[in-house]
């Protein structure tokens, strides 16, 4: 199994990018009283992301047909 695996030097490490860097980018861009609408799944990560980068935020449930949620920027 070895055979074809290969040590290689000096090869610079890609930065990361990935789903919590652009919501952390998308939750710093927000002013205080802006919010955002989508499913529990995506607003417990950007509830996660928010207070990990220290944003204070505010969820609540939408009562409506799509069973949606959303979260606001409070400070």
């Amino acid at each position: 199994m070895t055979d074809k695996l290969k040590i290689e030097k000096n090869i610079p490490i890609t930065p990361q990018r990935h789903k919590h860097n652009t919501l952390a980018d998308l939750l710093n861009k927000m002013d205080v009283g802006d919010s955002i609408k989508a499913d529990f799944k995506t607003i417990d990560q950007l509830r996660v992301i928010a207070r990990k980068i220290g944003v204070k935020c505010t969820t609540r449930k939408l009562f409506d047909k799509d069973n949606m949620y959303r979260i606001w920027r409070i400070k």
